[in-house]
C-alpha cells in the first residue's frame, strides 16, 4: 500500500518496516491523491482527518498508535530574544501551567471529531495488536536510538504507555 507520510526519514523508515510504500507528499495534496488512488492511505490524528474531510475519501481509520504526536508551543529564537525576561518568564510559567490542559483539550477534540466522523459513515478500528507494530518497527528504533537517545525514547514510551 502507498501510505502518505511526512518527509521525515523516521516516519518513512517506519512505514517501510511495516511493509508499506512510504510516500512523502505535501499535506495539501492528500485529499486529491486519495480521491485519484495515487495513494492508498495516510497517517494522522483524528482532528486533521476531520478538519480536512479526509474520511470522505479514506473512510477506514485504524488506531495503531504508531507515532507520538506532540503539539509543542514554539517561538522563533529571534522573537524570543526580543521579549523581555519578565515576559519570557510569564510565558514559560503559563506554558508549564496549562500544558496538561492543552493536552486534554487535544484528546477531547480528537474524541469529538472521531464521534462525528463515525456518525458521517467512517469506520474506526480500535482493536489492533500494537505489539506487532512495535516488533516490526524495532529495526527503526535500533537505527535511530543512538541519534535520538535511548533515554528520550524510553520517556516517550512511558508517556504512551501511561506510566
Amino acid at each position: 500500500m502507498k501510505i502518505r507520510t511526512m518527509e521525515n526519514e523516521i516516519h518513512m523508515d517506519s512505514f517501510r518496516s511495516w511493509g508499506a510504500d512510504a510516500t512523502a507528499m505535501a499535506f495539501g495534496e492528500v485529499y486529491t491523491a486519495l480521491q485519484q488512488n495515487t495513494i492508498d492511505g495516510l497517517e494522522n490524528p483524528f482532528t486533521p482527518i476531520y478538519q480536512n474531510k479526509l474520511y470522505e475519501v479514506a473512510p477506514y481509520i485504524t488506531m495503531t498508535g504508531h507515532f507520538y504526536c506532540p503539539a509543542p508551543l514554539l517561538i522563533a529564537k529571534t522573537t524570543w530574544d526580543k521579549i523581555s525576561s519578565e515576559d519570557r518568564q510569564i510565558i514559560q510559567e503559563l506554558a508549564d501551567k496549562y500544558k496538561d490542559t492543552e493536552r486534554q483539550m487535544c484528546r477531547d477534540y480528537d474524541e469529538e471529531n472521531k464521534k462525528i466522523m463515525i456518525e458521517e459513515g467512517a469506520t474506526v478500528i480500535e482493536d489492533v495488536d500494537k505489539s506487532l507494530w512495535r516488533e516490526a518497527a524495532q529495526p527503526v528504533y535500533d537505527t535511530y536510538s543512538a541519534e535520538i537517545g535511548t533515554e528520550f525514547l524510553d520517556s516517550i514510551q512511558a508517556v504512551i504507555n501511561g506510566r
